[in-house]
């Protein structure tokens, strides 16, 4: 895949859901890349360098090494005004405010395939009109600070002052018969009050947040508290997007994840991630049909892991003993498929067993199955029972 395709991808694929921004005042060079990781492997799904009192060189620094950790976890990062950092560390995207450069000169400068967002102002139309230029097209657009904050200067404008800017934005892109961007929230928002945030506008498309991500003290940092705090902060935000069902849903599928990326990327173990110190990508053993073997392996690639298709029952113990998840599309039912899937479900059994009776060496490997033609056949039928109520599989994958 090549680097502008990617980068196509990635844009229209960013979740702004979890959506963590730097500041100056969390600028510690000791720590903030590693609040970073950990609010990545709480969940935060979008990064933004935002650092508005820092000289030229540690912003840069800064922004390097984000774009490296981001890489490894397959997020977005933005980069806040200064579009010469954006390009210099090959961002995927800038963010700008009203005293930033113009929408139409930011847009030209980073060209069409980066994610642009813009800051418009509730209370000044003429924000929004300039967001909407066709030469500009925002990838997401955010408004004032919702509720007071202590990280920028700013009236908040409450749930209710939100909820009438989105339908300002709303409006004019009914006008112009467009399609409305996402709309991201700021300011002052956190576990406790993003329910609120929801009601106002049920569709808005991800949180910004500063300190109740890097909040965290500095001294004695593990970086346990700033994980946790970005696992309830999503959680909370699930609930009161989707409810508790599905939020349910989605805290099981990235604790998933985090058991994915874990063992290479913890920042628990105290090293930050810089230029030449990026571990290697997690690797996914894909058992799936020939139909879909390229896009799963792209996905992968774009989730920031990589990708080993093979069906080979001599090489599946090899491999489950490196692997970090196993991704099981059943579609092509071969005999070689369903003896490599015999060995995968002996190794991961043992696994379990062994880990229930408390050892600690070797990992338990998720499973994700989609069971393509299940009922269609007799042996689809059987194979694919046995294997669901084994109990071994953690996420079975349907079409909407």
């Amino acid at each position: 895949m090549s680097l502008r395709l990617f980068r196509r991808e990635l844009k229209k694929l960013a979740d702004y859901s979890l959506y963590v921004v730097t500041d100056d005042v969390y600028a510690n060079p000791e720590t903030l890349t590693r609040k970073i990781a950990a609010s990545l492997l709480g969940g935060a799904s979008c990064v933004q360098v935002r650092l508005k009192k820092s000289d030229d060189r540690p912003f840069w620094t800064l922004a390097r090494d984000l774009r490296h950790l981001c890489t490894v976890h397959g997020v977005p990062l933005i980069v806040n005004n200064r579009a010469d950092i954006a390009l210099a560390v090959d961002a995927d995207g800038l963010h700008i405010g009203q005293g930033d450069l113009p929408p139409v000169e930011a847009r030209r400068l980073i060209g069409p395939d980066r994610i642009l967002g813009i800051t418009i102002k509730a209370d000044r139309p003429e924000t929004i009109e300039a967001a909407l230029d066709p030469r500009v097209c925002p990838d997401y657009i955010a408004t004032n600070a919702v509720f007071p904050t202590g990280t920028k200067e700013t009236e908040a404008i409450g749930p209710e002052g939100f909820r009438q800017a989105v339908e300002t934005l709303q409006t004019l892109c009914r006008e112009r018969q467009i399609e409305c961007p996402p709309v991201v929230a700021i300011g002052g928002i956190h576990s406790g009050n993003v329910d609120s945030v929801f009601r106002a506008v049920p569709l808005t498309a991800g949180i910004a947040a500063v300190s109740a991500l890097l909040g965290e003290e500095d001294e004695g940092f593990t970086g346990r508290e700033t994980l946790k705090r970005a696992e309830s902060f999503l959680t909370a935000i699930d609930v009161a997007r989707d409810g508790e069902l599905s939020a349910s849903v989605h805290r099981r599928l990235r604790q998933i994840l985090r058991r994915l990326r874990a063992p290479l990327l913890d920042p628990l173990v105290g090293e930050a991630l810089t230029e030449g110190s990026i571990p290697p990508r997690p690797l996914v053993h894909h058992m799936t049909n020939t139909v879909v073997q390229t896009q799963s392996a792209n996905a992968t690639i774009l989730a920031g892991c990589a990708p080993l298709m093979t069906t080979n029952a001599e090489e599946t113990e090899e491999i489950a003993s490196i692997s970090s998840s196993l991704v099981l599309n059943g579609g092509t039912l071969t005999s070689a498929w369903i003896d490599a899937l015999a060995i995968a479900k002996r190794l991961k059994r043992a696994r379990m067993e062994a880990k229930s009776g408390g050892q600690t060496e070797g990992h338990v490997v998720p499973f994700i199955f989609d069971p393509v033609g299940c009922g269609a056949t007799g042996l689809r039928t059987r194979t694919f029972s046995d294997l669901v109520g084994s109990g071994i599989v953690e996420v079975i994958k349907g079409n909407g």
